[in-house]
């Protein structure tokens, strides 16, 4: 009888299930076919700022092992996607509620999610698209600044936020010279205390600027729509 342990048979993952719901993840529970993009595009930057946020917090606690010199990268990945995932929900949404605001009843502008992997660019964008708002927020401005600032931090050390991902820029090949600053004999370091500052901050600035768009979009298109069926004819409706 052979002494070596049966080696167990892995199964496909993604499995309806029947063992209980700890035990499972739920990809749909936040991401209703009735959300618009953009509030998909929310839900998803706030699971990577989870993700980020507890990573630190388990450096925090215990970095004997030195995890967080490794953990960082996938860190800095997830805060850096989290905000681009929300500063193109914002892009797209601003528009909508600006013509919202003017209580026009012409068509509003679709969803438009756009801009590549440039956060910084996202970012002053959206704080043009605040600014030019003759009846602009001043708190929306001043957190999208705050978010700028944190992003001028990273673009202070590279431009290139795929340096979280690989350690040679995709221009680069095989050219060891051009690797990322941190590929280096020098000592790069992150203080991860103030990492964590950031993060809460930044993370709760964001989820505010979209929660105030969403709630605002979708109160202003409700008295929109009621309008609508005010001023309309009926008739139009059976053509």
């Amino acid at each position: 009888m052979s002494n070596q342990l049966k080696e167990e048979k892995l199964k496909d993952f993604f499995d309806e299930g029947g063992v209980g719901t700890r035990q499972y993840s739920f990809l749909n529970w936040r991401f209703s076919p009735h959300d618009s993009i953009e509030v998909q595009f929310c839900n998803l930057a706030e699971g990577y700022f989870e993700v980020a946020n507890n990573l630190i917090e388990q450096c925090l606690d215990n970095n004997n092992d030195r995890k967080a010199d490794i953990w960082i990268f996938p860190i800095l990945f997830n805060i850096v996607h989290a905000v681009e995932l929300y500063l193109k929900a914002i892009n797209s949404m601003y528009p909508i509620y600006f013509k919202l605001k003017g209580f026009v009843l012409e068509e509003l502008p679709d969803s438009k999610i756009e801009g590549d992997h440039d956060i910084k660019q996202m970012c002053q964008t959206a704080i043009s698209k605040v600014r030019n708002d003759s009846d602009r927020d001043p708190d929306l401005y001043k957190a999208l600044k705050e978010v700028l600032q944190f992003i001028n931090i990273i673009y202070k050390y590279s431009d290139d936020v795929a340096f979280t991902r690989y350690p040679l820029p995709k221009d680069a090949k095989s050219d060891l010279n051009k690797e990322y600053f941190y590929v280096s004999h020098k000592n790069v370091t992150i203080n991860m205390v103030e990492l964590h500052k950031w993060v809460k901050k930044i993370s709760n600035n964001l989820y505010n600027i979209t929660g105030f768009l969403i709630d605002m979009i979708d109160e202003l298109n409700g008295y929109r729509n009621e309008v609508i069926d005010d001023v309309v004819p009926r008739e139009y409706y059976y053509e």
